[in-house]
């Protein structure tokens, strides 16, 4: 790949990144430590209550997916490093632009991302 191509990626990544992270702290804070509809023991009416648990249970879910991104994005990034960005580390073969495009981060071409997937 040439090195104006692994500019244009690193550069969305790190985008991609910032983007992640501070939505992370976001979703966090939104969730769990943010204003709340309830106040809590009688006074606070249930179904509130129980909106607030499920606000709180989302946060946490897409927090879980955004740091798993977030991962792979470190991980994609080190890969531009070290010169195998755009390899499969599955099966050694090149990754198609089209998927790197709609997916910069992924570590997978489609064929090794579909067996993964078969055998979940």
């Amino acid at each position: 790949m040439r090195k104006t191509e692994l500019q244009k990626y690193k550069r969305r990544l790190l985008e991609l990144r910032d983007r992640l992270t501070g939505n992370v702290g976001s979703m966090l804070e939104a969730g769990l430590g943010g204003e709340s509809r309830s106040t809590g023991g009688a006074t606070g009416d249930e179904a509130d209550q129980g909106n607030d648990h499920w606000d709180a249970e989302l946060a946490l879910s897409l927090s879980a997916n955004s740091n798993e991104t977030i991962k792979l994005i470190d991980e994609a990034l080190k890969r531009i490093e070290d010169g195998t960005y755009g390899i499969c580390i599955e099966s050694g073969e090149k990754i198609a632009k089209a998927r790197l495009d709609a997916i910069p981060y992924t570590p997978y071409c489609v064929e090794a991302a579909t067996a993964l997937e078969n055998q979940r």
